[in-house]
């Protein structure tokens, strides 16, 4: 990208007649046009704004990577790490079990939301969007998640 705006910018020295244009150059470099226009014209590049919005920089994501593989490097981690981590952490983490998803849906439905959820959400997208029942992933055919028979333990 920056090889076809220096090609722009030398070409802004040629005459009038000679100048390149934006499709040209992007052509011969393999870029957009609107794309080497936008950069020409002092915007910024899409990987530029990006990193603006990220949560971390660059160097901490390197710092973060670098420190995932360490423990990996060492002996490993055991099976009781977990455990004894979040002991070291207890006045920030704390374990609860979790209920199963059908427990808590079963004691929010009423008829209200249940015709809702079909009249609506089902119609919005099933039949609107010509969406097809096979077409669905990770739900039962109701369009709920598969019920999980058992808690688990989470960290909050």
């Amino acid at each position: 990208m920056e090889l076809a705006i220096q090609a722009y910018n030398a070409g802004l020295m040629l005459l009038k007649a000679l100048r390149l244009r934006y499709r040209k150059i992007a052509a011969q470099y393999g870029v957009a046009p609107a794309t080497l226009a936008r950069l020409v014209n002092s915007g910024t590049s899409l990987s530029v704004f990006n990193a603006t919005k990220r949560a971390l920089s660059p160097e901490e994501e390197t710092m973060l990577l670098n420190y995932s593989h360490s423990p990996t490097d060492r002996a490993g981690i055991d099976v009781k790490w977990v455990d004894r981590y979040i002991e070291r952490n207890r006045d920030q983490l704390q374990p609860h079990w979790s209920k199963p998803l059908d427990t808590a849906c079963a004691r929010a439905l009423n008829p209200t939301i249940i015709d809702h959820w079909f009249n609506v959400i089902v119609q919005l997208e099933y039949v609107d969007m010509n969406i097809r029942p096979e077409d669905t992933y990770g739900m039962d055919e109701s369009g709920f998640p598969p019920e999980s028979a058992r808690t688990q333990r989470v960290i909050v």
